[in-house]
């Protein structure tokens, strides 16, 4: 499958091989919606939950069954408690709870900028 490309300014870009889509490509001669719609349907590997039949997503669960065991308890106990003295919110990334994790952030853009 060959994608269409449209020229935007001195660039030559791929659009999304869909018929009528339009957007820009992203992987496999789709669009990024289009490649996950495709990734999701071609996916051999399936949720491990009991009678679930549902493309993996992560942690050997579905989308579905990912997402009820992300705000589980059992997952916030597994993740710990944020690095950050006194705090006792979920870890969310790199040992930080989010308030804390988009703190850190926000500080290192603006040193960046300096």
């Amino acid at each position: 499958l060959l994608s269409p490309r449209v020229l935007l300014g001195n660039m030559t870009t791929k659009l999304c091989s869909e018929t009528d889509c339009g957007k820009a490509h992203f992987a496999r001669g789709y669009c990024q919606d289009h490649y996950t719609r495709w990734r999701m349907a071609n996916n051999p590997a399936r949720c491990t939950v009991e009678g679930c039949d549902r493309p993996l997503k992560g942690r050997g669960m579905c989308q579905r069954h990912y997402d009820a065991w992300k705000t589980s308890p059992q997952a916030v106990a597994d993740r710990g408690q944020c690095s950050r003295p006194r705090c006792r919110k979920p870890r969310r990334s790199r040992g930080l709870c989010d308030d804390h994790y988009q703190e850190q952030r926000r500080a290192n853009t603006s040193r960046s900028l300096r």
